[in-house]
């Protein structure tokens, strides 16, 4: 392992860098250079780096020391990217990895342009808040935005954390009125392998729905599909197994049911991917009802059935929505999957509850 002993700054083409461990020195070409000082890093542990900006935050893991300031790109992996700023109506999750680094959210795709990645809409009053045309309504975000890291280890796991947290004004077209007011926390967690059991990654989802101060009261309604969408990467279409907790399996079977979570299972060229999407027990009209479909696209959604009962809001009141959706190399099997819900989920959700 390589201890960085001083901070150090790494020039443009040629550096000497002392490390108490011993001295690494290269020349010649940056790219060279960074190669070197790639291999050199693999060794050490990767450490969770957030950058926020007014567009963006962006999680990635390295194993760059802090201390090290280059003017050129370092060693890095994107694991997680929440849209902050509306793109073009929502903020949304853009960008989640598997704990192998692959990327199965798609945004904004040519058939639907108003998909985006990880997204929670749904309709209020007559504003549509999925679509995204000129009649669409706009989240737009009010007040500060917090954002934080963690790791622990607890129960001989180790738990790696980053959240954001938003309040966010549900406008309606001409954002001239707001008609709701959401507080949503975003979360990302990675839970190591442990005890014969594999690595998974997660996104938690909690958004408490209220009304605004000069509002007596709104009209949540749906299609089949509002709530918490998730639009799949095109090599994840068409293929799949839907599955679900009371052991319905395909479209047929599992659109339109309600499970606690429901799994979908494919393979991304040679490698097996699971993901699956969790309704907390706390949530109204629990277990959710699902939106599945695999052609000529794959998208699930969590919703709560708002297409055919819409839920009425009045003023002073909160609707509280936590789901969790999580993500596996290989195919995982259900049993896994309820072992996760009954028992790392709802931890995460403490923890959730627990950030600014």
């Amino acid at each position: 392992m390589l201890v960085a002993a001083c901070n150090v700054r790494l020039p443009r083409l040629a550096t000497l860098i002392k490390f108490t461990l011993g001295v690494l020195v290269w020349g010649g070409s940056a790219g060279s250079a960074g190669l070197m000082l790639e291999k050199a890093l693999a060794e050490e542990v990767p450490r969770l780096v957030l950058s926020v900006t007014d567009r963006l935050a962006s999680l990635r893991q390295t194993t760059v020391p802090p201390d090290i300031v280059s003017e050129y790109p370092l060693p890095s992996e994107l694991l997680w990217e929440y849209q902050r700023a509306p793109n073009p109506r929502k903020s949304y999750v853009r960008y989640w990895t598997t704990p192998s680094g692959l990327n199965i959210l798609r945004d904004a795709p040519a058939d639907h342009l108003h998909h985006h990645g990880l997204m929670f809409a749904i309709g209020v009053d007559d504003v549509d808040f999925w679509a995204e045309d000129s009649r669409s309504g706009h989240q737009r975000e009010v007040g500060k935005f917090h954002s934080g890291t963690k790791a622990l280890s607890r129960d001989g796991q180790n738990v790696r954390m980053a959240w954001v947290t938003q309040q966010v004004e549900w406008r309606n077209s001409e954002l001239s009125e707001v008609l709701l007011v959401e507080n949503r926390q975003v979360m990302w967690a990675e839970i190591g392998p442990r005890e014969g059991r594999p690595a998974v990654r997660l996104v938690l989802w909690k958004s408490e729905l209220s009304l605004p101060p000069e509002k007596e009261t709104a009209r949540l309604w749906g299609r089949p599909y509002f709530g918490l969408g998730m639009r799949f990467i095109e090599a994840m279409d068409r293929t799949g197994q839907f599955f679900n907790a009371a052991g319905a399996e395909g479209v047929k079977e599992t659109n339109g049911s309600r499970a606690p979570w429901c799994a979908y299972r494919v393979h991304v060229g040679d490698r097996p991917v699971t993901v699956a999407m969790m309704d907390h027990p706390d949530n109204p009209r629990h277990p959710a009802t699902w939106f599945t479909m695999v052609e000529p696209f794959a998208y699930l959604s969590a919703t709560l059935g708002l297409h055919t009962e819409p839920i009425s809001l009045r003023s002073g009141e909160k609707l509280n929505l936590t789901y969790g959706v999580a993500a596996w190399d290989g195919s995982i099997a259900a049993e896994e999957i309820n072992s996760l819900y009954r028992g790392e989920f709802p931890r995460l959700c403490d923890e959730i509850r627990g950030n600014p």
